[in-house]
């Protein structure tokens, strides 16, 4: 039987995702080419993306309409209570509050102004935790990056049940936020980046067609 993962090699062929899953991408050093790359990969039914890129604030913006351009989801700033919505993709607004997921369903965003987490704000720790209530609902990736902002809220996302990624060195920009999210245990796979689109709409199949696309 043929591997999933060569079978939908295109962004159009992979079958419908589960419909409760959400994405949460964290990500700074390098982490604009890198989402490119992995943005690029999914298709226009890909579950909601939630997106902290550690970036100034006049930047935002731009970003998402670079974003935009690159691949078949819809990429937005994030408004606050803003319903999640599949082919989305939403990106954190800017320095002066963090982007969450609220703990109720039908799931919603939430712009939550508090003192920066990790030495950031919008902080990726403050997203991944965020995500635990939602637990195996959810999939984490920490992308290239300085500092260690992530690790120990994905991490939490780990234990919660959630599947999570983080990209390897070799093809990081700088390893600091993935490198200590594997070392302090949170990482389901580490991932280089070429492979952590499919890795990731892997873990959002349903399990029989997720079995299938097991090597």
């Amino acid at each position: 039987m043929p591997n999933l993962l060569t079978t939908f090699a295109s962004p159009q062929r992979w079958p419908e995702f589960e419909q409760d899953k959400v994405i949460c991408i964290g990500a700074s050093t390098g982490g604009i080419e890198a989402l490119s790359k992995v943005l690029a990969d999914f298709p226009a039914h890909t579950p909601p993306v939630v997106i902290v890129q550690h970036t100034k604030s006049d930047r935002v913006s731009r970003l998402a309409h670079m974003l935009d351009g690159v691949t078949e989801m819809t990429v937005k700033v994030a408004g606050d209570l803003e319903p999640l919505r599949v082919g989305h993709a939403y990106l954190a607004p800017d320095n002066s509050c963090h982007l969450e997921l609220a703990r109720r369903t039908p799931l919603r965003l939430r712009l939550v102004d508090r003192p920066p987490i990790s030495r950031h704000r919008p902080s990726v720790d403050a997203l991944f935790r965020s995500a635990v209530p939602h637990g195996r609902h959810t999939v984490g990736v920490i992308l290239t990056g300085m500092g260690c902002d992530g690790a120990l809220g994905m991490l939490e996302m780990y234990q919660s049940g959630a599947t999570t990624f983080a990209q390897d060195e070799e093809t990081s920009l700088v390893y600091g936020m993935p490198g200590t999210a594997l070392r302090v245990g949170g990482v389901t796979r580490q991932v280089p980046l070429q492979k952590i689109a499919g890795e990731t709409l892997k873990a959002c199949l349903p399990s029989k067609l997720r079995r299938r696309a097991e090597p």
